[in-house]
């Protein structure tokens, strides 16, 4: 037990134990031991690990962020999956659910900022004629209506006609 939170102290950067810092560590470490789960295992992003509650509360930054911030390493190796500088917030994600962040990272590096997207039109897409207003930051809104979508290519996709702010 005594090594296992060692080296759940090592993943977390050393960071200061006090009330709750401490206990997110006891907890992970508990964790892994009930389950059986090395180091290894929780950094490998292909195991599947359901974090205890009090762990995913640290990395959300419900209860602070470790002193001097993630560690580094850790940080550049999520950037260098990615391609690109990665937040706390989101390298708190890719620790909690590294394949769902990685899947989301690929996703918005092909598509962009889908979440500004009405929802019907992310799920449904936009019938001709259609109007929507996309609130791009404050103060800055597109309006964006589907003018019309070309027949099927051979090679299955359309070419689409958009108007942008009349």
């Amino acid at each position: 037990m005594a090594q296992t939170y060692a080296d759940v102290n090592a993943m977390f950067g050393d960071i200061v134990k006090v009330t709750p810092s401490s206990k997110v560590v006891g907890d992970m470490a508990l964790m892994m031991v009930a389950s059986g789960l090395t180091r290894a295992q929780v950094e490998d992003p292909a195991t599947e690990i359901a974090f205890p509650e009090s762990v995913v509360q640290l990395f959300r930054g419900d209860i602070g962020q470790p002193h001097g911030g993630f560690p580094v390493a850790l940080r550049r190796e999520v950037e260098k999956k990615i391609g690109r500088a990665v937040t706390d917030y989101q390298l708190a994600s890719f620790l909690m659910y590294p394949k769902v962040f990685l899947d989301y990272a690929r996703d918005r590096a092909v598509f962009g900022d889908v979440g500004r997207l009405p929802t019907s039109v992310f799920f449904y897409g936009m019938e001709p004629g259609q109007e929507v207003t996309i609130d791009l930051e404050r103060g800055k809104t597109l309006i964006v209506t589907l003018v019309a979508t070309s027949e099927t290519h051979e090679d299955g996709t359309r070419t689409v006609f958009f108007e942008l702010n009349g």
